[in-house]
């Protein structure tokens, strides 16, 4: 009796909350399935809500304490809602969301993964449609984006940018599909790794590995590559809307094939700006008034890094043979001369 009544208050809470505030804060507790959109997995302050999210709602992937790794799909057909979506939180284990053909997801705020350092967090966009208001947060060691196919759209920033927290951000594996950045991809401190095996990914900024003394990200771009099905890529693709800036020794981009279309610079900040290894694609870089093409491959794979500066702050980036073993003859090739 008594535990009917305690049961009772609580629903009694859940139900003032949501007539007051208008929205709730869930978390995802598996019961017979794997389904967002069976309204059992959904509970409130550990209580089953009997139905699934709204635009209004909180959602946490990872369950109350105790709850142990979540599973959850969103498979053709279904809408899935909420205002804030985080994985990792409450003292839970993480979780892996999975987002099918036909099954779309609308966060009206932000999306963070692996709130918890070391935390494992899996997102698995197979064709389907994300759409985020606001920023898309991979800023935790743990948290991976797998992408075969589909449309991840984020209205401001994907952030990667560990900020003071010693764990790096997390880890993108992207072979299809298209990620859409309102603003820019943030790799400044141990930002993380952007892996793209094929499909697109477009932003309207920059690419920020600018900071120093804590390590930024690395971005490495590959030619045809199988996916995960078995099926040949056509290679990553990076669209860079304004700049792409290295200001860190960490700083790493491989280009092993693929395209990156800078559309306005390419900035290396200091003599310590990290490493851009050009083995193999096509970076072309476009600016008013000047340009830029660098292209790799066949058995002169190359090192960019920046080595002279001039008194009109001009910045020569030269390439070098990676094959040569001596400075007299490995330093060869000035690719361009960058206006900063």
């Amino acid at each position: 009796m008594k535990t009917k009544m305690m049961m009772l208050a609580v629903t009694m809470v859940i139900v003032a909350l949501a007539g007051s505030a208008g929205a709730l804060v869930l978390d995802y507790v598996e019961t017979t399935d794997q389904l967002w959109s069976n309204p059992d997995n959904w509970t409130a302050l550990g209580v089953p809500t009997g139905a699934v999210p709204t635009a209004l709602d909180t959602v946490q992937i990872s369950g109350p304490d105790g709850a142990g790794y979540q599973y959850v799909t969103i498979n053709n057909g279904t809408n899935a809602l909420s205002d804030d979506l985080s994985f990792g939180v409450d003292g839970g284990a993480g979780g892996n969301l999975t987002v099918e053909t036909g099954g779309t997801l609308t966060v009206g705020d932000i999306m963070a993964m692996a709130r918890v350092p070391g935390m494992s967090s899996e997102l698995n966009l197979n064709g389907g449609t994300i759409s985020i208001g606001s920023k898309f947060r991979m800023d935790v060691d743990g948290s991976t984006l797998n992408m075969t196919g589909g449309l991840l759209d984020i209205t401001n920033s994907f952030d990667m940018d560990a900020g003071s927290s010693d764990a790096g951000g997390g880890t993108v594996n992207m072979y299809g599909g298209l990620i859409d950045i309102g603003t820019l991809l943030d790799m400044d401190q141990r930002g993380g790794t952007v892996n793209l095996y094929g499909g697109t990914m477009d932003m309207a900024g920059d690419v920020d590995m600018t900071y120093g003394g804590r390590g930024s990200g690395i971005v490495n771009i590959y030619g045809e590559t199988v996916d995960p099905s078995g099926d040949l890529t056509d290679g990553g693709t990076l669209i860079i809307g304004d700049d792409l800036e290295m200001g860190d020794s960490d700083a790493l981009v491989n280009m092993y094939g693929g395209t990156m279309i800078i559309k306005s610079l390419f900035k290396m900040n200091s003599s310590n700006s990290g490493t851009f290894n050009l083995i193999g694609g096509t970076v072309t870089a476009i600016e008013e008034g000047q340009g830029l093409l660098m292209q790799g491959g066949g058995e002169h794979p190359r090192t960019c890094r920046v080595l002279r500066f001039s008194s009109h702050r001009r910045r020569q980036i030269i390439c070098r043979d990676i094959q040569s073993q001596s400075m007299a003859d490995g330093w060869h090739v000035k690719i361009f001369e960058l206006r900063i």
